[in-house]
């Protein structure tokens, strides 16, 4: 399959699930209004040509649970209205090339984007994280001591990024 997604997709009000995944040529933007769509849960686009940024507004959608956009051609910041997705189980945001901040709550695969900055100590307070892949970004700054209190986390990768300092205690001599 190859073309666009069409914005006429945000006249079923019903749908709440969109699978377009590995057919590679489906390209441009997420319409914008695809956060009209209240029923959607799923929105599986990875590994096709997608472009330009997520949609602004898509943390209004509270029944949203899966959002997989790996592999695509994403730019722009990672929104902080992603926090607001209550019922968020999913979230798979790597091999991208998205920059900003970390505002989630919930497992996290930001691997293969732009990330800057450094990991801020709440991280480790999440509830539910057994899984933080940050890997190949440009966070920088030392790792915090809290992350390793979390007694959830199952999966660690932080490679290829610019941490500076030592190696904490906890992960061994």
């Amino acid at each position: 399959m190859t073309g666009t997604i069409n914005t006429s997709i945000c006249k079923l009000d019903g749908l709440s699930t969109r699978i377009l995944a590995d057919w590679k040529g489906v390209s441009g933007e997420i319409p914008e209004c695809v956060v009209s769509l209240s029923n959607l849960r799923i929105l599986d686009l990875i590994g096709n040509r997608i472009s330009g940024k997520i949609p602004a507004d898509i943390g209004n959608l509270q029944r949203f649970a899966v959002l997989n956009l790996v592999d695509d051609g994403l730019t722009g910041e990672i929104l902080s209205s992603l926090a607001k997705l209550a019922n968020m189980k999913h979230l798979d945001l790597s091999s991208n090339m998205l920059t900003g901040q970390l505002p989630f709550d919930f497992d996290l695969d930001l691997s293969v984007n732009q990330i800057l900055g450094s990991l801020p100590n709440w991280i480790s307070s999440m509830s539910v994280l057994s899984t933080l892949n940050l890997d190949s970004n440009m966070i920088s700054g030392p790792l915090p001591q809290s992350l390793l209190s979390s007694t959830c986390l199952g999966i660690l990768n932080l490679s290829k990024n610019a941490f500076k300092g030592n190696i904490p205690n906890a992960f061994g001599p």
